[in-house]
Order: structure tokens, then sequence, then C-alpha cells
């Protein structure tokens, strides 16, 4: 019997499973060169070929060379689109080139936004990654793209809009009728100096938020841009599994209701991460302070909850469901990265500490035992090693069965000894599933902080050998389960120890370093 020709053998399978096979060959690049094999599959990869696309976003005193655009053909297949600036550094082929703003020339040379996304019946997912000197967001843009009927995920880096919107944004409220996303994610520079949002900003929030309340799923905001978080318990939130609020504290604090009040009219809620910076001078208050007159946690499918600035006394860590899975007790941004990437008073005027161990304490003694946690993660300063072995302690009698546990300890700033690294291993002994273990042990000695007109962060030297010890003794006894040990280092690098266990008992290590990002976990 005559073999098949590979163009027959594929016509066998259904559409669903040639999408998913296309789909798998992508990421590796196997599926051009399958493309251009024969006419017939070239047409069956178009969806996946052309679902993701790059546009470069140009400014409006430069000129660039017409670029070809794909055929009109090609547009029913796109799905997401991400809008860069300076496309070329990423190594890929812009199909568009667009003018932020106004054209001087009146548009004639270049593409606009409005002519462009109706034609594409399937665009669900737009992304703007804006360049970092010109972050701003303008208004027309912004209207255009949220528009778009068929859309549902929308993702912003940089500022939202400036001053300069304040007008257009005013006249547009009366018709505005955005997509119902359901992802919607503006993430701007965390870095950024002060003035750290606009009132256009702010209201352009408050106007999305307001149409999009009964569809969203994930939100994720900067609290600057937030007039008050009262502005949550204004509308009901019926599908929304994701909040993730981040950035200065001082709205958050400021707010006339508890966040638990604010943030109560969303009951599938699953995801809720509150990173908030505190400012000197400033006290977090308590997500629920002791004799509010709530009855019940609000969020009974809580999943994940991270808390910056934890307070002993709130009343959230005595109510943890059942369901939760990762808690997280920790500052915002990182404390190593604010002492590398942060010029005191001059981005922001942020407290340049972590929380103090017999706070964290504190907050660990109000959590009842929940043996369906899985994820710890916890950064704090200890002034005396009673203090780390008595967290130490705590962690294995609340979370038994942890199978991550992330440390990020620092020395006191009014002085401490180091850790001792016999504790965190005694703790690895008593949780017999944990798998991953992750360090930031403060190894790094500060150089040349705090003096007078430094117009950079200080440096910092790694002290190798306490890092070494701390690694021999961690691997000499790894306890029953560990898979993975991580170590930072001030660079965002991550020193990962592999190990593999034979059944004869035997053990194998490998070391190799990886970036954060590498590692999947964001370093801010």
């Amino acid at each position: 019997m005559a073999l098949k020709a590979p163009a027959d053998s594929l016509k066998v399978l259904n559409e669903d499973c040639l999408l998913q096979i296309f789909a798998l060959l992508r990421p590796e690049g196997g599926l051009q060169p399958l493309s251009l094999t024969c006419k017939w599959i070239r047409e069956a990869c178009l969806q996946v070929l052309f679902e993701r696309v790059y546009a470069e976003i140009i400014d409006v005193r430069l000129r660039y060379p017409r670029p070809g655009l794909p055929p009109s053909s090609l547009w029913p297949h796109i799905r997401c689109i991400t809008f860069v600036k300076h496309l070329s550094f990423a190594g890929a082929v812009p199909f568009w080139r667009f003018v932020d703003g106004p054209s001087e020339s009146g548009g004639a040379d270049e593409d606009s936004l409005d002519r462009l996304l109706p034609p594409m019946p399937r665009l669900q997912r737009i992304i703007v990654r804006k360049d970092p000197r010109n972050p701003r967001i303008s208004w027309p843009w912004l209207h255009e793209m949220i528009s778009a009927p068929t859309l549902r995920f929308l993702e912003l880096y940089g500022r939202l809009l400036d001053d300069d919107d304040e007008d257009r944004l005013a006249h547009a409220t009366c018709n505005f009728r955005p997509a119902p996303l359901t992802t919607l994610r503006l993430i701007p520079d965390y870095l950024r100096p002060y003035p750290r949002s606009f009132p256009s900003e702010v209201e352009s929030l408050a106007l999305l938020l307001e149409h999009l309340s009964r569809t969203l799923q994930t939100l994720v905001v900067p609290s600057e841009q937030c007039a008050s978080f009262s502005l949550f318990s204004r509308y009901d939130w019926p599908q929304l599994r994701e909040l993730c609020i981040e950035g200065d504290g001082a709205t958050a604090w400021a707010s006339p209701i508890p966040l638990v009040s604010a943030l109560s009219r969303m009951p599938r809620l699953r995801i809720l991460h509150l990173k908030l910076a505190q400012c000197g001078g400033q006290r977090p208050r308590p997500i629920w302070p002791p004799g509010h007159d709530i009855k019940a946690l609000p969020w009974p499918e809580l999943e994940s909850l991270t808390v910056s600035w934890p307070c002993a006394g709130d009343r959230i860590f005595e109510h943890l469901p059942d369901t939760l899975r990762h808690l997280a007790l920790r500052c915002w941004p990182r404390l190593y990265v604010i002492r590398r990437d942060l010029v005191v008073d001059e981005d922001a005027p942020w407290l340049r500490d972590a929380p103090e161990c017999v706070d964290i304490l504190g907050v660990l003694g109000q959590c009842p035992q929940r043996t369906a946690l899985r994820s710890l993660d916890l950064e704090f300063s200890a002034a005396t090693d009673v203090e780390d072995r008595e967290l130490l302690k705590c962690i294995p009698t609340v979370f038994p069965h942890l199978q991550e546990l992330q440390i990020y300890r620092y020395c006191h700033p009014k002085g401490a000894s180091p850790i001792t690294v016999a504790e965190i291993s005694a703790t690895m002994a008593r949780l017999t599933q944990l798998r991953v273990l992750r360090l930031h042990l403060d190894f790094e000695r500060r150089l040349f902080e705090g003096m007078v007109g430094l117009r950079r962060p200080g440096r910092t030297l790694a002290d190798p050998r306490a890092k070494q010890v701390a690694t021999r003794t961690l691997l000499t006894d790894p306890g029953p389960s560990l898979e993975y040990l991580y170590f930072l280092f001030s660079d965002y690098s991550w020193e990962v120890h592999r190990l593999t266990r034979y059944e004869d008992g035997g053990m194998e290590i490998h070391t190799e370093f990886q970036r954060t990002s590498e590692c999947g976990m964001p370093y801010e």
C-alpha cells in the first residue's frame, strides 16, 4: 500500500487537534517551516501563525519608511497585538507602525489605530509596552483600543494619561462604551518619580471601573490612581477572581473605611495582593481592624493573599479560609530592590526597612493551623537570633504541609547577629513535604550608604564565606523532601542547587545560576 503524503495524513485529524499541534510547534520555531510545505498546510496554519503580531509605536517627529502591510485576508486570524517601542531591539519585524498622538503631517504616511482595529473580528488581547522616556498613553489611543468589541484582555505598561488629556477625557465620558473586558492590567514603572499620578489618570481609572466592574475577572492597578479605596465599594464585582493593588500606601491607609469593607463586594475573589509601600512617619492600618462590625471574611474562596507591612492584631489573619494555598507577609518593593535601585529621597520617600521579625511572629501567632497552605513568603528584619529561632519554630506548627518556603531575612538597622542557619535546617526537617526553599539572608555588606550627595544607590559586597557555610550546612541535611535550594544575590540572580535523590539513598547536587525572571519570580 502506498504511503500517504504528509498533508493527506494531517487531513484525518479534526481542526481542534491540528490547532493544538500547531500551537505546540510555534514556540520552538517549527511552525513556519511546516507552513511552507504546501498550500493546504499553509492555510491550516494561519490561525496559529498569525494569532500574535507586533506593531511599533513611533514618535510623530520621526520619519520611518512605510512598511508593507499584511494582506487583509490575514487580519481575521489576529488574536493578540503587542505594541512596543523600538521593535528592532527585540529582533522582530513589525507589521505596522503607529503614530502616538496627532500627526503633524495629517497621518498620511502612517497607519492609524482606528483604521486597523475594526477589521479584526478575533482580536482579544492588546498589550502596550511604551518607551520609559515617554511612557504616557494618550486618551484617544486608550479609547480606541478599549472600544474594540471583541477585546477581552488589555495590559498597559506606562502612565495611563497625563494632564494634556483632561479636556478630551471630560468630553468622552458621555459616549464611552468599552468592550466587556475580563482582564485589565495597568502597570506603570514602580520607580517613577513624583507626581506618581495625574488627575486625569485618577478620573480615567474611575471611569473604566464604573463600566467594567461586572465583567472583570482580573484587575491590576497602581494605588496612586485610586482616589480612595472606597472607589471599589461603589460597585458589584460578581466575576472578579484576582485583584492586585501596588504602589504608595498613602491612599490605602487614608481610606475612610477599612479595606475589608472597601473590597467586600467581591464574593468570588481568589487572589488578593496588596503590595503597598510605607512612607516614613506612616503607620499601616489593619485590613480588618479589631472591633470592626463585619461578621465574616467576604472572600470565602480566597487562595492567595499578599499583605505588605502586616499588622499584628489584624483580624484577617484570624479568619484565613481553609481554601488558602499561598500567604506572603512582606514589604513592597522588596527591601533589597529598594537598596539597590532606589536613590534615597529622590524617587520616593519610602521606608528603607522591612517588617520586624516580632511583628511577623505576632501575625503568625494569630493564624489558625492551616494544613492546606502550600506556599509561604516571609520578609523581615531581625535584631537577634532568638527572634529568628522563635519565628522558624512557629512555621511548621501553623503550616505543617508547606511545599514552598521563601524567606528574605535582613539584619536590623540598629545591629543584628547573623541568622543561625542550623535553625533553618531544623525547620526543614519538620516540614516533611517541603520541595522548594528560597533564601535571601543578607550576606551582602552595604558600602557608601547614606553618604551626602549620593546620586546612586550604595554598592554591596558579598560575603562568600558566609554563603558557602550556609549552603554547606543546608545541603548536608536537606530534609526528607527538598528538591531545590535557592540563594538570592543583589544582582537579581539566584544560585540554584537541584537535588536528585536515588532509591539507594544517594543524592546528587547540580548547581547553576539563573536570573529571577528565569525562575518565574519577579524580583519586586
